[in-house]
Protein backbone atom coordinates (compact mmCIF):
# COMPACT_ATOMS: atom_id res chain seq x y z
CA UNK A 1 0.00 0.00 0.00
CA UNK A 2 1.06 3.65 -1.22
CA UNK A 3 1.89 6.15 1.53
CA UNK A 4 -0.17 9.26 1.33
CA UNK A 5 2.96 11.28 0.12
CA UNK A 6 3.71 9.15 -2.18
CA UNK A 7 0.25 8.94 -3.73
CA UNK A 8 0.10 12.69 -3.67
CA UNK A 9 3.77 13.25 -5.06
CA UNK A 10 2.26 10.72 -8.39
CA UNK A 11 -1.08 12.70 -9.16
CA UNK A 12 1.65 15.93 -8.66
CA UNK A 13 3.63 14.31 -11.05
CA UNK A 14 0.58 13.31 -13.59
CA UNK A 15 -0.66 16.61 -13.22
CA UNK A 16 2.43 18.66 -14.29
CA UNK A 17 2.75 15.89 -17.39
CA UNK A 18 -0.11 16.30 -18.43
CA UNK A 19 0.24 20.29 -18.40
CA UNK A 20 3.54 20.21 -20.36
CA UNK A 21 1.99 17.97 -22.87
CA UNK A 22 -1.17 20.46 -23.65
CA UNK A 23 1.28 23.21 -23.69
CA UNK A 24 4.42 21.89 -24.86
CA UNK A 25 5.05 23.67 -28.03
CA UNK A 26 4.43 27.49 -26.40
CA UNK A 27 7.02 25.89 -23.88
CA UNK A 28 8.88 24.34 -26.32
CA UNK A 29 9.52 28.33 -27.75
CA UNK A 30 9.39 29.94 -25.11
CA UNK A 31 12.35 27.63 -23.54
CA UNK A 32 14.49 26.79 -26.34
CA UNK A 33 17.27 24.10 -25.33
CA UNK A 34 16.84 24.87 -21.85
CA UNK A 35 16.08 22.84 -18.85
CA UNK A 36 12.27 23.98 -17.61
CA UNK A 37 10.92 22.97 -14.13
CA UNK A 38 7.70 22.69 -13.98
CA UNK A 39 5.48 23.27 -10.72
CA UNK A 40 1.31 24.40 -10.40
CA UNK A 41 0.58 24.06 -14.26
CA UNK A 42 4.09 27.13 -15.09
CA UNK A 43 7.43 26.91 -15.78
CA UNK A 44 8.98 27.90 -12.07
CA UNK A 45 12.66 27.98 -13.52
CA UNK A 46 15.07 27.67 -16.29
CA UNK A 47 18.42 27.36 -16.91
CA UNK A 48 20.38 25.71 -20.09
CA UNK A 49 22.51 23.37 -17.13
CA UNK A 50 20.38 20.50 -14.76
CA UNK A 51 22.85 21.34 -12.16
CA UNK A 52 22.17 25.35 -12.54
CA UNK A 53 18.77 24.89 -12.64
CA UNK A 54 18.88 22.44 -9.72
CA UNK A 55 20.45 25.44 -8.13
CA UNK A 56 17.63 27.80 -8.95
CA UNK A 57 15.44 25.50 -7.12
CA UNK A 58 17.16 25.05 -3.99
CA UNK A 59 17.46 28.59 -3.80
CA UNK A 60 13.42 28.99 -4.32
CA UNK A 61 13.13 26.63 -1.24
CA UNK A 62 11.82 23.88 -3.85
CA UNK A 63 12.89 20.16 -3.68
CA UNK A 64 14.08 19.18 -7.44
CA UNK A 65 12.84 15.91 -6.71
CA UNK A 66 9.56 16.89 -6.35
CA UNK A 67 9.71 19.00 -9.91
CA UNK A 68 8.87 17.90 -13.53
CA UNK A 69 12.04 18.79 -15.54
CA UNK A 70 12.28 18.87 -18.85
CA UNK A 71 14.89 19.92 -22.11
CA UNK A 72 13.41 21.98 -24.42
CA UNK A 73 14.30 20.35 -27.78
CA UNK A 74 14.61 21.77 -31.15
CA UNK A 75 11.89 20.38 -33.56
CA UNK A 76 13.95 18.85 -36.14
CA UNK A 77 16.05 16.90 -33.46
CA UNK A 78 15.30 13.19 -33.02
CA UNK A 79 16.86 11.32 -29.31
CA UNK A 80 17.77 7.67 -29.97
CA UNK A 81 17.58 6.13 -26.87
Amino acid sequence: MMLKEEMKALKSFEKESNWLARNYEKVREEHLEKFVAIKDNKVIAESESISRLQNKLKQLGIDPRTTLVDFMLPKDVILFL
